[in-house]
Order: structure tokens, then sequence, then C-alpha cells
């Protein structure tokens, strides 16, 4: 199967939604993450990661804030994004909304994880510049 016109540039990240059969989450080079039905090819819910505030880190004149890295929690109902400005986005899939956001490297978040913790979720997040976020959320 094919879902086209999810995203208007390149998809660079993929995940099955975890305990949702036939949905996948994708985040693109358009600042995308998008959560769309692959058995009935449409489009669930689109989210379009905000340019950040005015006084945000340095690198975000070099690295946009393209989706290169995607995770869910074990439940599906969170999504952790990595982007290209070195932040990670924290997105509720059930609420169809940005709930958090994270400063994780100086450059582009090139790998994410969630991975279960008692009373929170951990976020694990690596850059190319060599740095590593644990965060508890």
């Amino acid at each position: 199967r094919r879902i086209e016109g999810c995203h208007s540039n390149i998809c660079a990240a993929v995940r099955f939604r975890p305990g949702h059969k036939w949905e996948l989450i994708s985040g693109g080079l358009d600042s995308r993450v998008v959560h769309s039905n692959f058995n009935r090819i449409r489009t669930l819910h689109s989210f379009t990661l905000p340019k950040p505030p005015s006084n945000a880190t340095p690198g975000q004149i070099v690295n946009p804030r393209f989706v290169y890295s995607l995770d869910c929690d074990p439940s599906g109902t969170f999504a952790v994004a990595g982007l290209g400005d070195g932040n990670v986005a924290v997105l509720d899939l059930q609420r169809r909304a940005t709930v958090l956001e994270l400063e994780a490297t100086a450059s582009l978040v090139a790998a994410v994880r969630v991975v279960p913790s008692p009373g929170a979720l951990l976020v694990l997040a690596g850059g190319v510049d060599r740095h590593v976020l644990v965060a508890r959320v």
C-alpha cells in the first residue's frame, strides 16, 4: 500500500503506532508529523511543528525543524519527534496536541527512543554533536 500526499518533502522517519492496528506515524523534511491509517489510506491528523520563539538556539538558522527521527511509547499514546534544530517534540496522539518540547542537543537529533519508567516515560535523544539527552516526562 502507498499513502500519497502525506508530506510535501522527503519523509525521513516512519513508525508503526503500538497497539493500534493499521496506524503509523511519519515525519518529514516539511516539519510535519503525520498520523495515518494505512488500511483506509487516509491521514488521521497532521502536526505542523511551530516555529520556535525568537530566543531559540543559535543552530536554528542552520538546522531547520525537520523531523529526522520518531518513536512511540508502548501504549501508542505519545509520539516523540527528533528535530533538526536539536529539540525533541512530545506529541499526544489521542488529544492531537504537542504537549512538550525539550532542548536536546546543539544540532539535529538523529535518534529518539521512549522507554517506560515507573510513573513516567524516559525520552532518550542522540544528536549528531555526540550528546545524549535522558529526560523523564
